[in-house]
């Protein structure tokens, strides 16, 4: 039986684990923290008295191979997350609150709505990133 050995516990590391140990592979997980999860875990802040979603809500609500991922392992019951990938701000300095919504669609109609974008800025600000609407799976942001 081929090993194969993988760095790390996070959500790309364990959905490997399964993918590999269905295709018949003998599979060892090296995670150097204390818990499996990675950047997408839950954890208590002591110093705010709240418990602190860390990463959950890009990927329940925008990675559909997170979302196969628990499928396959019979999790996906335990799923909770944003219907719309929503981002909630706080600029402390300036003292304003937003909330940037992307909406659910490829094509970005969420940078006309001044409501749904960050606060003092237009549609031109956002333009830079208009070649990623049409970027292949295998082109580099950079």
């Amino acid at each position: 039986m081929a090993k194969a050995h993988i760095i790390g516990a996070g959500v790309s590391g364990l959905s490997a684990g399964v993918r590999l140990a269905n295709e018949g592979f003998e599979v060892h997980v090296h995670e150097a923290t204390q818990q499996a999860g990675g950047r997408c875990r839950s954890y208590y802040d002591g110093a705010t008295d709240m418990v602190i979603d860390n990463g959950n809500h890009l990927l329940l609500s925008g990675n559909l191979h997170a979302r196969s991922y628990a499928l396959s392992i019979g999790s996906e019951h335990g799923l909770v997350g944003p219907e719309r990938a929503q981002f909630d701000f706080v600029d402390l300095k300036a003292g304003k609150r937003w909330l940037l919504d992307l909406g659910n669609g490829r094509l970005p109609t969420w940078v006309f709505d001044k409501s749904r974008r960050v606060p003092d800025t237009g549609v031109g600000d956002y333009l830079a990133l208009a070649p990623l609407a049409w970027a292949g799976n295998d082109a580099l942001i950079g």
